[in-house]
């Protein structure tokens, strides 16, 4: 093993120090997902537990799991990107514009990814490069990236029904979500990677300590950029999924789904302050929830803004966690 692997051994191990934690966090949140299923159960007799609800839940849960990999792995390495939801929704909007003006799926898919990598790296250059603080900055992007939306739609829904990518986005196999189940096998291989892999260990170092991790020779700017390219390819593969589901691209499409990732997130484990602490399968159990709870109120007929309250409690009680767990003091 090189120094520089030795090294960012040390610093992963120095980072995950209160792992017991983590641990017990990852197993109290796969608790509460089990129980959240039986309240399901309980509170929605022969609704729940249906084949019909399983394809809606697993349509909604979809794209926020999917791009939760990416931003779970970029909270590894320290790298937050907040404009990840108006991101979807453009890459959605260019999608539907480009097939509706007779473009071949290619040159859309293409042009789709071209932009949504040219986002990742604007976001890159002002954070890593410039130095900018990531929460203002991406937040800056998500703002622009909305005005954008609006001026590809012109204010206006746009359809673009693609039934090969309607019927993956929809198809069961013996009433399993092949679409959830996939993302959920990327989720744990991106766990391995971070966890069994030098690229990975070499992550959690950069996110556990910069400057550290700079003087054993990691190269941190450049995995950081990479990071960012990554979250931005997620986030643009969301949106075409969210066009594939729906037939349409929407102004509203992507509005709010940062806060939706991000919130359980930090609840399962991760920390805003710091990168190198976390576990992508906690990160995905907690919007696993998340996404159950949603389903639940949807069932019961419960206003939708239920749903805002109880990402707001999300947000509290992470940031609290993260308090008790040291935040930016822990090294």
């Amino acid at each position: 093993m090189s120094t520089i692997d030795r090294a960012a051994k040390l610093r992963w191990s120095q980072a995950l120090a209160p792992r017991h934690l983590l641990r017990s966090a990852n197993r109290v949140l796969l608790l509460g997902v089990v129980l959240i299923g039986l309240a399901g159960a309980l509170l929605a007799p022969g609704r729940f537990l249906t084949t019909a609800n399983v394809g809606v839940f697993a349509g909604a849960a979809a794209v926020p799991l999917l791009i939760t990999i990416a931003a779970a792995v970029g909270l590894l390495g320290g790298v937050i990107d907040l404009s990840i939801g108006s991101m979807s929704g453009f890459a959605a909007a260019v999608f539907a514009v480009l097939l509706t003006h007779h473009y071949s799926y290619a040159v859309a898919l293409a042009a789709t990814l071209g932009c949504a990598l040219a986002v990742g790296l604007v976001n890159a250059t002002v954070c890593v490069g410039l130095g900018a603080n990531p929460l203002l900055a991406t937040i800056g992007m998500l703002t622009a990236l909305q005005g954008l939306l609006l001026i590809v739609l012109n204010n206006l829904s746009v359809s673009a029904y693609i039934p090969g990518l309607y019927n993956f986005t929809n198809e069961q196999w013996h009433g399993v979500p092949v679409l959830l189940v996939l993302i959920i096998a990327v989720g744990f291989l991106a766990t391995a990677a971070m966890g069994y892999t030098r690229y990975g260990r070499h992550i959690r170092a950069a996110g556990g300590g910069n400057q550290s991790s700079r003087r054993v020779g990691i190269r941190v700017s450049r995995l950081q950029v990479g990071l960012f390219l990554l979250t931005a390819l997620f986030a643009c593969l969301g949106g075409i999924i969210y066009l594939g589901q729906d037939g349409a691209a929407q102004t509203t499409l992507g509005m709010g789904l940062e806060l939706q990732i991000y919130a359980p997130v930090l609840l399962g484990g991760y920390s805003l302050t710091r990168g190198g602490v976390g576990s992508v399968v906690g990160a995905l159990t907690a919007v696993f929830g998340l996404e159950l709870v949603a389903n639940i109120l949807n069932l019961r007929g419960v206003d939708p803004s239920w749903q805002d309250i109880i990402v707001g409690v999300v947000i509290i009680a992470a940031v609290f966690g993260d308090v008790l767990r040291g935040g930016e003091r822990f090294e």
